[in-house]
């Protein structure tokens, strides 16, 4: 498919024959959003899909509440998930819940405006504060790599990478102090049927733990009845909020949770039995955890991955990756690790010795961990694609022999991306 180019309002216009060709390769969402399920149906799918990339993603910026724009990138990912969604996933969405932020915002509207140009109706969309990005407080807006040399390195991968690691707080002074942001200093998102979010409660740090037992009542309250009815309900959300959701759906050791890998804009789907019965269904895994009981009775549990060619499965993770990537990173872990060292790139063919394999790890791994996980593969994978597109279109329009002045520009001139 070409890549879309971007129309006034910022929404990209999704007109290709491709994507509304699209619908009717697998009858994707008839048209209007189908309800929920009876009760004594089994139950709906939960879809995860993280924003696009944001302009502080790009800059390696710790983002936190700070309501950053999509990159024009970041804008076409999130046209390529309705694309995916399209093509692989033979369900109706019932519901969509994103953050309060506009790089979901944004990500959701692209996505749902595609969905109803290919012909699946309205599917409605909800705004939930409790489902805002982890607050890094005093880290909010700092570039990741500064902080690394600036900062005790013990210290920052204990933010970081642990459950329990807890930013220093956001001062008075700090130039994106979020209780004096307008969005929440009024004591409301502003966000239609959100619950109400008083200004003492605007974190100004927070860890992965605090942003967990953030999105647990959502997840108990809203998201799990609604599945348990037989909704499929589609999360758009950021990459900390959705550790935290998958936590509450797998129980996911606490250790393991900060390095999981979220990418930007690749639907990840959760299947689910009724827990109590004798459908096969995942282990409880990690303390505290227990088969969700939502609201309204009906206990869900992850079902076990199934062993199929077509669905992806990157450890410890208990649904299905949508799209591409996942089974292309499938095929360099070859020791199903869910992360990939040098020497898998060397035995891949991507590098060729011992050399040119470290700086290929050092350039993707922004963890600082050694190794390439899934999220920082995926983004590394996307920015050498758009490295060679701009290459290509640099060498086709440029000027033919004996003849002057250049194309360049013709095509990608402001508001289009490649």
């Amino acid at each position: 498919m070409d890549r879309p180019r971007l129309i006034s309002s910022g929404i990209v216009l999704l007109a290709t024959l491709d994507l509304l060709s699209a619908l009717s390769v697998n009858g994707f969402g008839a048209p209007g959003a189908a309800a929920p399920a009876a009760s004594g149906s089994s139950p709906g799918q939960l879809l995860l899909v993280r924003h696009g990339e944001s302009q502080w993603n790009r800059e390696r910026r710790f983002t936190g509440w700070v309501d950053v724009p999509l990159t024009e990138q970041g804008e076409w990912d999130a046209a390529s998930t309705a694309q995916v969604l399209l093509e692989e996933y033979p369900r109706s969405i019932d519901v969509t819940y994103t953050s309060t932020l506009q790089r979901c915002t944004a990500t959701s509207r692209i996505i749902l405006d595609a969905l109803r140009a290919a012909g699946c109706g309205e599917i409605p969309c909800t705004e939930r504060w409790r489902l805002n990005e982890r607050h890094y407080g005093a880290l909010t807006g700092q570039n990741k790599m500064e902080a690394v040399a600036t900062m005790d390195r013990a210290e920052l991968q204990k933010i970081r990478l642990t459950f329990d690691g807890l930013p220093a707080p956001m001062g008075p002074d700090h130039p994106h102090n979020t209780r004096s942001d307008p969005k929440f200093a009024a004591g409301s998102t502003g966000s239609a049927g959100d619950e109400p979010l008083p200004l003492d409660a605007v974190p100004l740090t927070e860890s992965l733990a605090d942003c967990y037992r953030r999105v647990e009542p959502l997840w108990r309250e809203e998201l799990a009845p609604l599945v348990a009815s037989g909704a499929n309900v589609l999360v758009v959300g950021h990459a900390n909020c959705l550790r935290a959701l998958i936590k509450c759906v797998q129980g996911v050791d606490d250790a393991e949770l900060p390095t999981l890998a979220v990418p930007n804009t690749i639907p990840l789907v959760y299947s689910f039995a009724i827990g109590g019965g004798d459908a096969d269904v995942d282990e409880p895994r990690g303390e505290g955890w227990q088969f969700a009981e939502p609201k309204g009775g009906r206990a869900l549990a992850p079902l076990v991955p199934e062993t199929s060619d077509e669905l992806c499965y990157i450890p410890p993770l208990r649904a299905n990756y949508l799209g591409t990537e996942c089974k292309e990173f499938e095929e360099i872990d070859t020791n199903h690790s869910g992360e990939i060292d040098a020497e898998e790139l060397k035995a891949a063919n991507i590098c060729s010795d011992d050399d040119e394999c470290q700086t290929l790890i050092d350039e993707a791994d922004t963890n600082a961990t050694g190794k390439i996980d899934f999220k920082e593969y995926v983004a590394w994978e996307r920015r050498r694609d758009l490295q060679k597109w701009f290459e290509q279109e640099r060498k086709r329009q440029e000027p033919l022999p004996g003849k002057s002045g250049s194309k360049m520009g013709s095509g990608l001139g402001p508001g289009s991306i490649p």
